[in-house]
């Protein structure tokens, strides 16, 4: 297949939105620790930590605020009436 721009490098993969890997478990996970007064950050050090890499954990921290943005925004909507 032909190409319109360079590949990433294998190390690089892992950014790619279609390689991600963010689960519900890593959303309640991150939901857990921050009713728990853990920092978003530090519970996804944690995470890395454990995997020791980002690419092997298949998410970065900007994807782990994103869900918990995602989900206070899911909880707002079903709780908020349509007037």
């Amino acid at each position: 297949m032909i190409h319109n721009h360079e590949l990433l490098l294998a190390d690089e993969v892992h950014k790619l939105r279609s390689h991600k890997k963010f689960k519900k478990a890593h959303v309640d996970f991150f939901q857990k620790m921050r009713r728990n007064g853990i920092k978003v950050s530090h519970a996804y050090r944690l995470l890395r930590n454990g995997a020791e890499s980002s690419p092997l954990l298949g998410f970065n921290k900007r994807d782990a605020y994103n869900s918990i943005a995602n989900e206070v925004k899911r909880t707002l909507d079903g709780a908020m009436p349509i007037i």
